[in-house]
């Protein structure tokens, strides 16, 4: 393992998140998926893309409860599962799976803990109009939330008299509509499953909507597989470069421009302390 943009030591408290999250899916018979720039990763560098700074990773609901159960109930003195509903300041469905004793420093001057970040996936359903509605629904309640964050600011009258009306329903109560647009198809084996709460972005690979871009087929899944990463193997979907080529485009196999070689989250710097240094083996 070896790094030449400062992020080694990161990536070494990272991959032992990653081996504890996989120990404990493989005792309990629970799959989960390398994702995005982590499988890029795998594939392109066999393991973390050198100048990145974090891990994603997917799970079905079932599983991704489990998950957190075990470690909440096992793993309690090293990890915190930072979620929506228990981190009144967190306003996304993404749940991040938070190393105590660590601290990233962000050119925000914000801070946080080294976090493993875990979507789930849900059904989409087939049609595309039932696609376009459901994404205009996360649209609408993700704006929501974004008020109550500060993130997003009602300027014109048509977000005044929609957003802003409905951020006043509470975090709470948006959270609940959220989770019921989410998982209105869950109950149905489509063929097509995501993690759709990335609907404010844009994939800057392809210029697809984050509702869109985040898809894959359920087939996929259904026998994941091991590859390598770093100096060990772990899961992700079957159908490796056919997820590849809809996240990133057909050239995702080419080496990426130096100048955009930095890292996402703007990471100024990061502690890591003496106890999390000796279990690790830093």
């Amino acid at each position: 393992m070896t790094n030449d943009y400062g992020n080694l030591e990161l990536h070494k408290v990272l991959l032992s998140a990653m081996k504890d999250i996989d120990k404990i899916c493989r005792e309990h018979g629970l799959k989960y998926y390398l994702y995005a720039g982590t499988l890029l990763g795998a594939i392109n560098h066999k393991g973390f893309i050198p100048w990145d700074d974090d891990v994603d990773l997917v799970m079905f609901g079932e599983d991704f409860a489990k998950l957190c159960s075990v470690i909440e109930r096992e793993y309690a003195d090293i990890y915190a599962v930072m979620t929506f509903e228990n981190t009144p300041e967190w306003y996304s469905k993404m749940t991040k799976i938070q190393i105590k004793g660590t601290e990233v420093m962000y050119t925000s001057g914000e801070k946080s803990p080294i976090f493993v970040d875990i979507s789930i996936l849900h059904s989409l359903p087939d049609s595309k109009l039932l696609r376009h509605i459901q994404r205009k629904q996360i649209e609408l309640f993700n704006l929501s939330l974004g008020v109550l964050s500060g993130t997003v600011l009602p300027s014109s009258w048509k977000t005044k008299f929609t957003i802003a009306l409905l951020a006043k329903l509470g975090k709470q109560k948006l959270g609940n509509l959220l989770d019921k647009v989410l998982t209105r198809y869950d109950s149905k084996k489509t063929e097509c499953v995501g993690i759709m709460c990335n609907t404010l972005t844009r994939n800057p690979y392809t210029g697809v909507s984050g509702y869109d871009t985040d898809v894959t087929k359920r087939i996929w899944h259904e026998k994941p597989i091991y590859v390598s990463f770093e100096d060990t193997q772990l899961m992700t979907y079957s159908n490796i470069e056919d997820y590849l080529d809809w996240q990133y485009g057909p050239k995702w196999r080419d080496p990426y421009p130096e100048e955009k070689r930095i890292t996402k989250h703007d990471v100024k710097s990061y502690e890591i302390s003496q106890e999390v240094r000796g279990r690790i083996g830093l």
